[in-house]
């Protein structure tokens, strides 16, 4: 390839660039952003609704599902369990 020929595609792939779509978000300053879109129709700067990460086994960090939702409102309510049985027998202690 000659230099004139990287030029020439380098030009036409900044044309191409150039015709995508734009995000058209509005910024901080009341104007309209002009960075190319995603297919959502935003930018990666203000890409919209996102449902986050997986749950469950799907996410890549999942191990022993010790932390999952379900998990952590069986724990509290067990921890509740616990503290009202702690309660009792202390009235009941005192009623002796």
């Amino acid at each position: 390839m000659h230099p004139g020929e990287i030029v020439t595609d380098w030009i036409e792939a900044l044309i191409k660039a150039n015709k995508a779509p734009r995000c058209l978000a509005k910024t901080r300053l009341a104007r309209l952003c002009q960075s190319p879109a995603m297919k959502n129709g935003r930018c990666r700067m203000h890409g919209g609704k996102s449902p986050g990460a997986p749950c469950g086994k799907k996410h890549g960090r999942y191990k022993s599902g010790l932390y999952t939702k379900q998990q952590k409102l069986k724990h509290y309510e067990t921890n509740q369990l616990i503290k009202a049985t702690k309660l009792l027998f202390c009235k009941v202690n005192e009623a002796i």
